[in-house]
């Protein structure tokens, strides 16, 4: 999230324009301390090839091999027999900018930018924007035309060729479930680069590679309502990875995962943050730095803080309303700023929420509240339900919660990277914003909003919740490697909500191994919030 100090600016602003009659075919950007190489060309077929290599004492050590770019929409095709239009070039663009949480408070970048501009056939144009900073690159197409009309892309053909042998962490992508996907399934430990997947649903993103040369994580930013969550393909010949959609079945088939938009249009940044060492990804704030501005004037009600959690030591007890006042003294015997109220509390026997929440006010202590996200997009039956998937019940809902003083939501089983599903996250978050309560997202999927949010100015009002490691101790009893794996995965990019702060009595000597562990990667990970 910018805060009131922000600069961008513009070095060589006034870049020159090289013409398609230069007939260029290769097209190379660096980055400002010249310690990577970013480099376009056109390959057979007048098909275009990136590569990535780091740059050290003048020798070019590969990182990315030449990988495919091309991109689908229905009216046009973007993938072969282009055409080079123009180019801006070697756009420095300096930025310095406030987080109110994360890894750094202050936080100055500093990339170069190519833009290239290219014309298919039919004389339809494609933009494509190349980003090299000292930590990694970055790029994203744009279709530069204006058109009222809606257009959708069918497919996206970007690659990622992995350069030489290694190792790689992923996690398989869930078959689609009545709770699934959600991002819960187990890493694979540093299983061999251009393994396929387990199942035809591929491989989730982030993902992390240690080769020869590097330390990278590849995954994604700036992800609008006007596009999918992206995971990848199950097969990686060679050590090819390639982009997949999301898929058909996922929210109960009830939307497309065909992204639509207007002209003009840009697809969410393709991020590889790249180092010598692991050290160099984990503390990389690239994916912020990629991301829009802030729309949060008054950022003073965002809070971070700890809560008190029934749920997690008795399932039903939030359809009680004397348990419920015990976790809300709870928090105030602990000197907490919050107590969460999960699903099924409109069911409540011995008094109601509003109750709940008016002792809790009393005490100063801000309440929480669960919600299912669906509507029809689900069929999980805890309540509250139909109201955060309703445009008109969720404004009203948002609205009378401010009134009885609630600090926050906690929305949760969305299970889809499809576009529409996209979009409600935005409109949740929109609402929750306007009436000053912030968000827990839970039972979702990539952990790549709060990030992609992080200066759109919503990234303080919300975290994250429902990672493997957060839930899965409690479920299936992962190891510790599984924690720690998910901290330089899903956890570099995210703001989660800690929720694994417990003790098992079976195996006592590992206590206090586990909760060593969870403090210093909840610190890690850079969360507001712990439950």
């Amino acid at each position: 999230m910018k805060n009131l100090f922000q600069s961008i600016a513009m070095i060589a602003f006034l870049a020159s324009v090289v013409s398609c009659a230069d007939n260029k075919t290769e097209w190379t950007v660096k980055s400002p301390s010249e310690n990577i190489e970013f480099k376009v060309v056109f390959g057979e077929n007048n098909r275009l090839m990136y590569s990535v290599s780091l740059l050290e004492s003048g020798t070019a050590k590969p990182v990315i091999a030449d990988s495919p770019l091309g991109i689908r929409r229905a009216d046009a095709s973007f993938v072969d027999n282009l055409t080079f239009v123009s180019e801006v070039a070697d756009v420095t663009i300096s930025e310095t900018f406030v987080l109110p949480i994360g890894k750094k408070k202050s936080i100055s970048t500093e990339t170069n930018e190519l833009t290239l501009k290219f014309k298919n056939r039919e004389n339809n144009e494609i933009e494509i924007i190349l980003r090299a900073s000292n930590d990694g690159v970055a790029f994203r197409y744009r279709f530069p035309e204006s058109d009222n009309n809606m257009f959708s892309v069918n497919e996206e053909l970007t690659g990622f060729s992995i350069a030489g042998e290694g190792k790689t962490w992923m996690a398989p992508y869930d078959k689609v479930t009545l709770y699934s996907p959600g991002y819960e399934r187990y890493f694979e430990n540093g299983i061999p680069i251009g393994t396929n997947a387990p199942g035809e649903e591929g491989w989730c993103l982030p993902a992390l590679f240690e080769t020869e040369n590097a330390w990278m994580l590849l995954t994604e930013a700036a992800l609008d309502s006007t596009y999918f969550g992206s995971h990848l393909q199950p097969n990686a010949d060679s050590g090819k990875y390639t982009i997949r959609m999301p898929e058909k079945t996922e929210a109960n088939n009830i939307c497309t995962n065909i992204p639509q938009s207007t002209l003009p249009w840009a697809t969410p940044w393709r991020v590889l943050i790249i180092g010598k060492n692991l050290s160099d990804v984990v503390e990389s704030n690239m994916v912020v730095a990629l991301n829009p501005e802030s729309q949060i004037e008054d950022e003073s009600w965002i809070k971070p803080g700890r809560a008190s959690w029934s749920w997690w030591s008795d399932w039903p007890s939030s359809k009680d309303f004397a348990k419920l006042k015990k976790f809300v003294d709870l928090a105030v015997d602990m000197g907490w700023e919050y107590s969460l109220v999960d699903a099924n509390w409109d069911l409540m026997t011995g008094g109601n929420i509003e109750e709940l929440v008016e002792y809790a006010n009393s005490k100063n202590i801000g309440i929480l509240m669960w919600y299912n996200s669906g509507g029809p997009h689900n069929n999980v039956t805890e309540r509250q339900r139909d109201i955060m998937s309703d445009d008109i019940k969720r404004k009203e809902e948002f609205k009378k919660l401010a009134g009885w003083g609630v600090k926050g939501v906690k929305v949760d089983f969305f299970q889809s990277d499809k576009p529409q599903i996209i979009k409600q996250y935005f409109d949740i978050l929109k609402d929750a914003a306007d009436n000053k309560i912030m968000v827990n997202f839970h039972g979702c999927t990539m952990p790549w909003l709060e990030q992609n949010l992080a200066k759109s100015g919503f990234d303080g009002s919300c975290t994250r919740s429902r990672i493997l490691w957060f839930r899965q101790s409690l479920y299936r009893k992962c190891g510790l490697a599984q924690y720690n794996i998910t901290v330089y995965t899903q956890c570099n990019r995210i703001n989660g909500l800690y929720t694994c702060y417990f003790f098992e009595p079976e195996i006592p000597t590992q206590n206090f191994v586990w909760a060593r562990t969870g403090i210093v990667n909840s610190f890690r990970i850079g969360n507001p919030a712990f439950c």
